[in-house]
């Protein structure tokens, strides 16, 4: 028994998988702690309401990446990762889909100045809005590039990088006295613009060089793929980020910024799961034997489960000190919706995990009913439970509709690893 625990411990650290996989924990590990610091300090410096507006800024433009990227992103990671030569035409029409995003912003930012900007947010900070979003979408579609063409030290260092300059800024701000939730979203702006250049300085690298030509035939043989991807994305991210944006309808800027404080805690924990999650298409893509790709998956899952289930659970119990520790009592509404977002957080790792799967065998059109009705469900509760329950009913109805994506996904996956048998 201790031989042959022995032989599976060093088949473990032995692993190029684990050994990646560990390489970007790390670096998220350091992010978070970086993150954490950066939350206390915009909490407190800009209060509930300050922090509502700067997240209201981030879910338009998360919202509008989303919207715009056409599935592209994952479109890319698929193909570079079977074949690098593809990162060329993937990186030149990734950045003409972010020119006519960035079009279309100029666009709308001018039709909704004379209602005071979008969701009443002003002209500066819509403009931020606006401007990030074929910003972000570039920054996606790079940092996808690199994890699909292996390159885990570039995608580290962007990832370390931006958290790191954005630390330096808010806290320059804050001892500058001028962090109010314009200058704190220029922050955001700044830093994604300077981790862009080194992405794009990494792929060329890479590549051997860039090229801003667009390429027809790339865009249509991925045109399948992309639009199954386009759909999950989108009905993805409006599952997991829509609920900022109902806060804002129905609540106050002080709820909003109570609220997204939960999300971005119970944030922390998906990015643990979404360290590893990020490198099971580019693996298991490339494996052709069903079998392989099925047994390598479910050791993963399992491995990372009981981690995920760790941590969830320290965050549940921890929820209420750590949050007067750390934000004060003007924060206390954000405990209960924390706690339940723990718990959401499990399923989110085990459909997200699934996902995964799915798409290393090449079914992503099977991803989209799940999320899409877990999308639906998610609206209904929200609306139904927000005024009647505050931003806990919001909370809840995330945690109900992450399952009800996890169950619809089971049937899909029984099937696909039925074939492997």
């Amino acid at each position: 028994m201790i031989k042959r625990f022995r032989q599976l411990a060093g088949g473990i650290c032995r692993s190029s998988f684990v050994r990646d996989a560990v390489g970007i924990f790390s670096t998220k590990v350091v992010s978070l702690v970086i993150g954490l610091i950066i939350s206390i300090m915009t909490a407190r410096s800009l209060g509930p309401a300050g922090k509502g507006l700067v997240a209201t800024v981030n879910s338009i433009y998360g919202t509008g990446a989303q919207f715009a990227n056409l599935g592209l992103h994952s479109v890319n990671t698929y193909n570079v990762a079977r074949n690098q030569k593809d990162m060329i035409p993937a990186f030149a029409d990734s950045f003409w889909l972010c020119a006519a995003a960035g079009s279309v912003c100029s666009i709308v930012y001018f039709l909704s100045l004379p209602r005071g900007g979008l969701m009443g947010l002003g002209p500066v900070l819509t403009a931020i809005a606006l401007l990030m979003i074929p910003l972000s979408l570039m920054l996606m579609f790079s940092e996808n590039l690199l994890l699909a063409a292996r390159d885990l030290k570039g995608f580290n260092k962007a990832i370390f990088a931006k958290n790191l300059l954005q630390l330096i800024f808010v806290a320059g701000a804050i001892v500058a006295g001028i962090l109010v939730p314009q200058t704190a979203s220029f922050c955001t702006l700044m830093v994604t613009v300077m981790v862009l250049a080194f992405c794009v300085f990494r792929i060329k690298k890479i590549a051997g060089c860039i090229s801003f030509r667009f390429n027809t035939s790339y865009l249509v043989n991925a045109a399948g793929y992309s639009f199954y991807a386009y759909l999950s994305n989108l009905f993805s991210y409006l599952l997991l980020r829509a609920d900022i944006m109902i806060v804002k309808l129905y609540l106050t800027d002080a709820a909003v910024g109570q609220y997204s404080l939960a999300v971005n805690m119970s944030d922390m924990i998906g990015m643990v799961s979404a360290s590893i999650a990020s490198l099971i298409v580019p693996r298991l893509a490339a494996m052709s034997d069903h079998r392989q790709r099925r047994k390598s998956f479910f050791r993963i899952f399992v491995g990372s489960g009981l981690f995920i289930l760790g941590i969830s659970a320290t965050v549940f119990f921890l929820a209420e000190p750590v949050i007067f520790l750390l934000y004060g009592q003007k924060y206390a509404p954000s405990v209960g919706p924390l706690r339940i977002l723990a718990i959401a957080n499990l399923f989110q790792f085990s459909f997200n995990f699934l996902f995964q799967y799915l798409v290393s065998c090449g079914e992503m059109k099977k991803t989209v009913f799940p999320v899409f009705s877990g999308m639906m469900v998610n609206f209904v509760l929200n609306f139904c439970l927000v005024r009647q329950m505050g931003i806990t009913g919001v909370a809840l109805a995330s945690l109900i509709a992450y399952f009800v994506v996890f169950a619809v996904t089971l049937p899909s996956i029984w099937k696909e690893t039925s074939r492997c048998r």
